[in-house]
């Protein structure tokens, strides 16, 4: 739930709580607002995106960060197109800091499907959108960093003047209020303050996407998939199939990649089950 101040309030209160001190509303401008649902804040989002496909060719996009919890900016399709054209035009890179416990940190399969499972937690996210998602961050189209962000503000920034702000919220919350804002100085002043962050932030190497990705369209994978496609079948056999053994040296990494797609799934008796997006999966 929003709390009940005033938008100008809530405002003043998030660019206080990023660290602006003193900011002065009149010298900001209010591009667009969104808060009271998810078609509200995906009008300022896109509205976002359209600033960035313009910026792309007429002039520097200066610092790119953002500073979220999840990387979820990246689920969208437009905006992970925009990231990519990016780096195809030689215009930087966002970098994207975003939480992860350290435990997931240590263990690149268990990062990506703790990344999975944030992304998909307040909503559905079609599978083809998270592979999709996978293979930008595995094609280095944006630097990924993990950082405690969980008692940050979260903002991007980017064009040297444009900020995109969020209210303060829980990771559950459904609904926030979010600005995009036109005002240099606050530009500035969260552009240093996210360099900080980075500074102290662990760079996460992306071949931990990629080699996920890779996993997934092995030959094994497919073979597990045949597998389950009719019945299920107990994870020993699948494991031990001699097919998939001489598909690869490692079948596990196919059998998790699978699982945290939620292309397979367990039932009883320690058995495994192709899903919907499974089947969907195993024909495309």
């Amino acid at each position: 739930m929003m709390s009940e101040k005033s938008n100008d309030e809530a405002l003043e209160t998030t660019l206080q709580l990023a660290g602006i001190k003193n900011p002065n509303l009149r010298k900001i401008k209010i591009l667009e607002f969104g808060g009271a649902n998810d078609r509200s804040a995906k009008i300022v989002h896109d509205a976002t995106n359209k600033i960035l496909f313009n910026q792309l060719s007429e002039s520097d996009l200066g610092l790119c960060v953002h500073v979220t919890g999840e990387m979820r900016a990246l689920i969208d399709p437009f905006h992970r197109q925009l990231c990519e054209e990016m780096v195809r035009l030689n215009k930087g890179q966002f970098q994207v800091l975003f939480y992860a416990p350290e435990d997931k940190q240590a263990d690149n399969e268990q990062l990506v499907s703790w990344n999975l499972e944030r992304w998909t937690r307040k909503s559905k996210v079609h599978w083809k959108e998270r592979i999709k998602t996978i293979n930008t961050i595995a094609n280095q189209c944006v630097d990924i960093l993990a950082y405690d962000t969980r008692n940050e503000i979260q903002y991007s920034v980017f064009g040297n003047k444009y900020v995109l702000l969020q209210e303060r919220h829980s990771d559950s919350a459904l609904n926030k209020r979010v600005w995009l804002l036109e005002a240099e100085r606050v530009n500035e002043e969260l552009s240093e303050k996210a360099m900080s962050f980075i500074n102290n932030a662990k760079n996460i190497n992306e071949v931990a996407f990629r080699d996920f990705s890779l996993n997934l369209t092995t030959v094994a994978a497919k073979r597990i998939l045949s597998m389950v496609h009719d019945l299920p079948k107990e994870v020993d056999s699948i494991l031990n199939d001699s097919l998939v053994r001489n598909f690869t040296r490692n079948p596990e990494k196919a059998f998790g990649a699978l699982k945290a797609m939620k292309f397979i799934e367990e039932i009883e008796d320690n058995k495994i089950k192709i899903t919907d997006s499974g089947r969907e999966f195993s024909v495309f």
